[in-house]
């Protein structure tokens, strides 16, 4: 785990917070309830990536790893 320093608050996230499959283009929803925005998308070896979303409303980020089907 690692610290996370936004507005003036400290708190602790893990790398990544839930698993997918490479083909979902659903957005996730927020935790206060607003439609999350992709910020970054990084590939994971040939068949994985790893999706940052962020909320438009309140900055929560949210890390998605998508694996392939292999």
């Amino acid at each position: 785990m690692r610290e996370e320093h936004r507005r003036d608050a400290c708190y602790k996230v893990s790398k990544f917070e839930r698993l997918l499959m490479p083909e979902s283009t659903e957005l996730p929803e927020c935790r206060c309830g607003s439609e999350m925005k992709i910020i970054k998308s990084d590939a994971i070896g040939s068949d994985g990536e790893v999706r940052t979303y962020r909320c438009p409303q309140c900055d929560h980020e949210l890390r998605l790893t998508m694996w392939g089907a292999s």
